[in-house]
């Protein structure tokens, strides 16, 4: 049976990141191409980078977007304003997330 341990991690928004750590899977090597299971600096550091694209733009609503990195996809959640930061947001994250599928859950208010 895997054990599975959760740990918090601070990350530059101010908050914490928690990330699964499975020994078993390290010792194995069997998590290589699973961000659930890897150690957090692989998960953290793409996060990071994919918050701070979000932040470096000039809409301020963007800095809002909620991610999520697992089975080799990157996941938007939240609300914005319009259409065009929808699609902004997606193509922000495009060029750091290279080998990842990208979800857009981001609601738009429909007018």
């Amino acid at each position: 049976m895997l054990t599975h341990r959760r740990k918090r991690f601070p990350n530059s928004l101010g908050s914490t990141m928690a990330v699964d750590i499975c020994p078993e899977l390290l010792r194995n090597d069997l998590c290589q191409y699973s961000p659930r299971f890897a150690p957090h600096s692989i998960g953290h550091e793409k996060l990071e980078r994919l918050y701070s694209a979000l932040r470096d733009t000039r809409y301020g609503e963007l800095a809002r977007v909620r991610l999520k990195l697992d089975d080799g996809q990157v996941e938007l959640f939240g609300k914005v304003s319009k259409y065009f930061l929808k699609q902004l947001a997606q193509e922000t994250i495009r060029p750091l997330a290279i080998g990842l599928r990208i979800v857009n859950h981001l609601e738009v208010p429909q007018t």
